[in-house]
């Protein structure tokens, strides 16, 4: 699929070229000529039109309106997140396997072009795992000695990788310094080249010494990334190509595993992503009868739990599929990332335009993975009414929110129908979550109150995208919310303005005509919506404490 900016530059080409359309204005027929003789002068054509055969007509098809029209929906849609986006540093690392495929690897420095043309900052790493294995079979008949996982790096093995990280940089810098150029321009003066750097001071190196008794060599550990010199390139408008190869202080050349330094730079550089480009595979939802074959369905989102859960049946999954363990490797990575501070980390198969998609897209093309920032959320227990009271009463008063007599409100704790955010174990937020219908697909928000201290700091925002991932989980469909004064809070939460009718009939009957509070519905689809809203808000709040 092809990405959507490169979607919008085709569009954008006319139908007929310039040459063509003036030939024609021009009088002169394609393929016409007036002098067959070879190396002819071209004929003599007049350059101005002819503005008798110019007139007025509906200005598009309802073809090419309409197929206008998506492009147009897909660049609003698009919009918001290039706005997100913007300025913030990113780390994408490319698995071995992609570097040996032509049109995906081309495909992907086109994409890396484009998020760079829209603001973003990048860090890449290529991986030459593959590639250094197959010139050590070629030149030693081996690949060589593997620990747990790492190469034992010798004198060849170090002289294969420094040969295939400088073919890997020269592959990278060639691809990004014609990149874009096949999404629509017609000629060299159109293309969008891209400056890329790198250099030996990024990344600084240490040996991992001895592992299970067998000296490791040249293999190495990053030691430190230097965010403050990276940083400088990358306000510089540059791309910054890092690479398998760190030095020490004294000058020692080590092989560093590339899934290793993206992990460490991502949160040095305070990264907004962390990005894995797969060697092809991705998490999917096995069928109810325990294949992933009938529905290949991707696992669009991951909280950091759900992550070290996957990890734990690490061993179970390796059975099961033999590209398990690159995957989980990654996941590995991911996690330490997101251990560290990065917010978000990405796993994406190589498809076409799938990195644009992910990042640009409500519905992604990979599987997102999100450290946990709901922290402190759990459901309220009877020890916390006096905070709850403290909470609700002086909104209660302001008229702000229907007045709850104390035996009531510890009913619905008790109940579970209440939720708390809680600062050291001291609530500070608030909110009530009930079930609308038998069925248990429509629910309604109540009681939504954060402390006075802690307003805009995001919290009414965490514990609101909280109850959402709880009703969702709950098969909850539609999220209803009924208030007097807070409605733009809601309507700026994706909530819709509802008549009295889309209530349930027993909720109806209970309603307060009174204080005629308006009504307001959200309707929930899945994890993914709720990880979209959460990267907006917890962008919009970043640094808030």
């Amino acid at each position: 699929m092809p990405s959507v900016l490169f979607m919008l530059v085709r569009s954008l080409n006319f139908q007929q070229s310039f040459s063509s359309r003036l030939r024609t204005l021009c009088g002169v027929l394609p393929g016409a000529t007036t002098v067959e003789d070879f190396g002819a002068p071209l004929p003599q054509v007049e350059m101005a039109i002819d503005a008798k055969r110019v007139e007025v007509a509906a200005s598009v098809s309802k073809t090419r309106r309409a197929a206008a029209a998506n492009i147009v929906q897909q660049l609003r849609a698009s919009a918001p997140y290039v706005d997100l986006h913007r300025d913030s540093n990113m780390v994408v690392h490319l698995c071995s396997e992609v570097v040996d495929e032509d049109i995906t690897f081309q495909g992907i420095m086109d994409d890396l072009a484009t998020l760079h043309v829209l603001g973003v900052k990048l860090v890449i790493l290529v991986s030459v795992r593959l590639q250094v294995d197959r010139r050590l079979q070629a030149n030693q008949d081996n690949v060589g000695v593997r620990v747990r996982g790492l190469r034992v790096t010798g004198p060849a093995e170090l002289a294969a990788v420094q040969v295939e990280c400088g073919l890997a940089r020269s592959r990278v810098e060639a691809a990004l310094s014609r990149a874009l150029r096949s999404g629509g321009a017609s000629h060299g003066r159109s293309t969008i080249g891209v400056d890329v750097v790198g250099g030996n001071g990024f990344v600084s190196g240490r040996p991992v010494g001895v592992v299970d008794g067998v000296d490791t060599g040249f293999t190495g550990a990053a030691r430190l990334v230097d965010a403050a010199k990276i940083s400088r390139h990358l306000d510089a408008g540059e791309i910054v190509l890092l690479s398998a190869l760190a030095y020490s202080p004294w000058g020692d050349t080590f092989n560093v595993r590339t899934e290793e330094i993206a992990a460490r730079a991502a949160p040095a550089l305070l990264a907004s992503k962390l990005i894995f480009v797969t060697a092809g595979y991705e998490f999917a939802w096995k069928d109810v009868d325990g294949s992933s074959a009938a529905t290949n369905r991707r696992v669009a989102s991951l909280r950091l739990d759900d992550a070290r859960k996957l990890l734990e049946r690490r061993e179970e999954l390796f059975e099961s599929s033999g590209a398990a363990a690159q995957l989980l490797d990654l996941t590995q990575w991911c996690v330490a990332a997101l251990e560290q501070g990065v917010t978000r980390a990405h796993l994406i198969a190589p498809t076409d335009g799938a990195l644009l998609r992910e990042l640009y897209t409500r519905d992604g093309a990979g599987t997102l993975i999100s450290r946990d920032i709901y922290e402190g959320i759990r459901s309220a227990t009877p020890s916390d009414i006096d905070s709850l009271v403290s909470l609700i009463t002086p909104l209660e008063m302001d008229g702000t929110l229907l007045a709850r007599p104390r035996p009531k409100l510890l009913e619905e704790v008790k109940r579970g129908c209440f939720y708390v955010l809680a600062r050291d174990d001291l609530p500070i937020a608030c909110a009530s979550l009930k079930r609308l219908d038998d069925a248990g697909v429509r629910a309604e928000l109540g009681c939504l109150v954060v402390a006075q201290k802690y307003r805009r700091q995001s919290k009414g925002d965490a514990l609101l995208s909280y109850l959402e991932r709880v009703a969702i989980a709950a098969g909850v469909q539609q999220l209803f919310a009924l208030s007097t004064k807070t409605m733009h809070w809601f309507i700026e939460r994706g909530f819709d303005q509802a008549p009295l009718e889309s209530l349930p009939q027993a909720r109806r009957a209970i309603y307060d005509n009174s204080r005629r509070p308006k009504i307001y519905c959200k309707t929930l689809r899945a994890d993914r919506d709720v990880d979209v809203e959460d990267a907006f808000w917890t962008r919009r709040h970043a640094g808030d404490d």
